[in-house]
């Protein structure tokens, strides 16, 4: 471990290796598409007994990154869970991938998603790798339950000591996935005793799978990691890589109070408590590297967690188009990533509640930055200045801009071609910032173009 390590995370740094599209055709059956909307909610449970929880969480703040305003911005959503049954785990989450590819065969094979869906139990069992026994057949009931009764509260906040829901907006407003479940051997809202299993779908969700609003999941990856934590972890770091273009950050704070984890403040206990998860993401290739840094001034203590993604991820994005076109979904031509997503039922509802990271979690994020810069860099002749363009920089351009560019820096020297990395990075970033029109960035460009 070197010497920013003892004071960080370990980092782990390799080169990626992009694929081609010509590598689709043998792996495609591996990579799986996940709606984006409900996959920007992280709902889900480790999954991890601890014998100070007597009982069930039941409600838990739950923050979404979206893409707003030309960068990544954050929302606060309170998620309900199902009464005691607690908030779906994350085995849970492997029924519910095989569930969602399900559904994605059913538009394929009819060009269209009924709300009102019908299944045998080993349809979903065996897209999610499954055993067809009894066990993961009650696994599957506990699943449906536990989905059926989860509300996410758009406009609303945690239950108050008097135990009343206390409100954002005037109107708030509770999002279900789930509208009913019917079990296999009951009698259905028509009278009839089904055989099969039979669930109804929010139109919202059925509405945005048809629209193909979907990211990738490598399903062979999340099968073979088996920490809960990972496969939760795999989870947010999916949607998060998606919006930043394979680079992520956030909160440990909103990490563990939305995995259901203890909070620790000493750097050794969560190195102790998250350190496995990661080394098991970077072992698969799904990620690169990770970070840690303090966030100053914070009380209790937090940090600001960041990842880039590995070459596994970067392998699966690259499928998005061709997933997309094999299911028939969405419109067809190029994919505007980045697009404001004006139908997304949540944002309709809260716009005003988009949120920009706290001052302290920005100074952090723009400490570290810094800091990995001037390491990258190197010696300058002229460091002040060179400082202080930097601070502009970092000041200006959206944090996960700079930490991708970051890395494709290091994936270049990794590669062996030869370059001042520090002004090569700096060129980079001052594209982006002309990209975005942040003006000391544009007047550059100007000089340049009055000189020719």
């Amino acid at each position: 471990m070197n010497g920013d390590s003892k004071n960080s995370l370990t980092t782990h740094s390799e080169p990626t290796n992009l694929v081609t599209p010509s590598s689709f055709s043998h792996s495609a059956s591996h990579y799986l598409l996940r709606e984006r909307i409900l996959g920007s909610m992280h709902f889900w449970s480790a999954n991890i007994s601890s014998r100070r929880q007597k009982k069930p969480v039941r409600e838990k703040e739950m923050v979404r990154y979206i893409w707003r305003d030309g960068t990544i911005r954050k929302m606060t959503l309170v998620a309900y869970a199902s009464g005691d049954l607690g908030f779906p785990t994350a085995v849970d989450f492997e029924l519910f991938l095989g569930l969602e590819n399900l559904l994605l065969d059913r538009i394929k094979q009819n060009h269209y998603l009924d709300p009102l869906v019908r299944f045998q139990g080993y349809e979903v069992l065996q897209r999610a790798g499954k055993d067809k026994g009894g066990r993961e057949y009650n696994e599957l009931n506990r699943c449906l339950m536990r989905l059926k009764g989860l509300m996410i509260g758009v406009g609303s906040a945690k239950t108050n000591a008097a135990g009343h829901v206390q409100t954002k907006s005037r109107r708030p407003t509770f999002l279900n996935i789930l509208r009913n479940v019917t079990f296999p051997g009951s009698v259905n809202k028509e009278g009839i005793l089904t055989d099969t299993y039979e669930i109804v779908l929010e139109d919202w969700y059925c509405e945005s799978l048809l629209a193909g609003n979907c990211f990738v999941v490598d399903h062979k990856l999340f099968h073979d990691v088996k920490g809960h934590i990972s496969k939760l972890l795999h989870q947010l770091l999916s949607h998060l890589f998606y919006l930043g273009s394979g680079s992520a950050m956030q909160s440990y704070s909103e990490l563990v109070e939305g995995f259901e984890l203890a909070r620790y403040t000493a750097i050794s206990q969560i190195r102790q408590q998250l350190g496995p998860a990661h080394e098991e993401l970077i072992a698969h290739s799904f990620l690169s590297s990770w970070e840690l840094a303090v966030v100053k001034g914070s009380k209790p203590r937090d940090y600001m967690l960041m990842w880039e993604a590995g070459p596994a991820w970067r392998e699966a994005e690259q499928q998005l188009m061709q997933r997309r076109a094999y299911y028939e979904i969405g419109a067809e031509g190029a994919l505007q990533k980045h697009q404001e997503d004006v139908t997304d039922p949540i944002l309709l509802i809260a716009d005003s509640q988009v949120e920009t990271r706290s001052p302290e979690e920005t100074a952090a994020s723009a400490a570290k930055l810094l800091h990995m810069v001037l390491d990258l860099s190197g010696r300058r002749k002229d460091p002040h200045v060179w400082v202080k363009m930097w601070q502009r920089a970092i000041n200006t351009v959206p944090h996960v801009m700079i930490w991708r560019r970051i890395h494709e820096v290091k994936e270049r020297q990794a590669r062996g071609e030869r370059l001042n990395p520090g002004s090569y990075l700096y060129d980079l970033v001052k594209r982006d910032a002309a990209n975005l029109k942040v003006s000391w960035a544009m007047s550059r460009i100007s000089r340049n173009k009055s000189d020719v």
